[in-house]
């Protein structure tokens, strides 16, 4: 039992370690974000979310949580409720916001993923501009941007789409000035749950990301596991690819 719990608090302290000597160079470097202004971090309760603010409090970073009630799921208002005491533990400026997702879709005519997404995004970065932030920073990790691309390719992209997001970006539909920022763009998704438990946070599991009915989790459930099949290392290669393309990219546009 003792060996066990010791190669447990090694592995845990060995990812604690990679992701923060990882993240300075991320968040200056390829976010752009400085110690002087505050971020709006958007926090679902989630391993991905939890691991972001933590990494961001530890890197000296002046952070406001950001916690939006999507109104979807029975336990949506404990998520809340967990993360309004986290930042009370931590000292965190903690705003909690929500509405009713499905009534907005219906009303918009679109997806409940859309609908959510465009509602959490027009809150956070209304946070932004009342609180004077530098940016919204969001906790999309490697995972996050295989399947991201893999949307992308499906829906018959080019180059644009087929290098996944950037560490820092603009959305001119929600904000023309203020970018949104993604530091775990290079993290997987199970290096952020093993982070969360070396430091003490424990995650809420979100039932929705089981439930076939999104495409994303369609391609996270069903398509990469059968890609798999053919290569096992495909979320590393499709990772390979979108920094390669990135580069390209860039190219052009020059």
């Amino acid at each position: 039992l003792r060996s066990c719990i010791f190669i447990k608090c090694v592995i845990w302290n060995g990812s604690n370690e990679m992701i923060l000597d990882n993240i300075e160079p991320i968040l200056q470097d390829e976010c752009g974000l400085v110690k002087d202004r505050p971020i709006i971090v958007g926090v679902s309760g989630g391993p991905d979310s939890l691991c972001l603010m933590e990494t961001l409090r530890q890197a000296g970073y002046s952070i406001i949580i950001a916690h939006f009630n999507h109104q979807l799921r029975p336990e949506a208002g404990q998520d809340a409720h967990m993360v309004e005491k986290i930042a009370s533990r931590l000292m965190l400026g903690c705003i909690i916001d929500g509405a009713d997702v499905r009534a907005y879709a219906d009303q918009q005519k679109l997806s409940l993923e859309e609908a959510a997404r465009n509602m959490r995004y027009h809150f956070m970065f209304r946070l932004a501009r009342e609180r004077n932030a530098q940016a919204v920073a969001v906790g999309h990790t490697a995972d996050d941007q295989v399947e991201t691309i893999l949307m992308h390719f499906l829906r018959g992209s080019g180059i644009s789409g087929l290098k996944g997001m950037s560490h820092r970006s603009i959305i001119k539909t929600f904000d023309p000035s203020i970018p949104i920022v993604r530091p775990l763009l290079n993290t997987w998704r199970e290096e952020t749950t093993v982070y969360c438990a070396a430091n003490g946070l424990r995650p809420h599991y979100d039932s929705s990301n089981d439930s076939i009915n999104f495409q994303r989790n369609r391609i996270r459930h069903l398509l990469i596991p059968s890609l798999e099949s053919y290569n096992p290392k495909f979320r590393d290669a499709v990772l390979r690819m979108s920094q390669s393309l990135k580069s390209d990219y860039s190219l052009l546009m020059e």
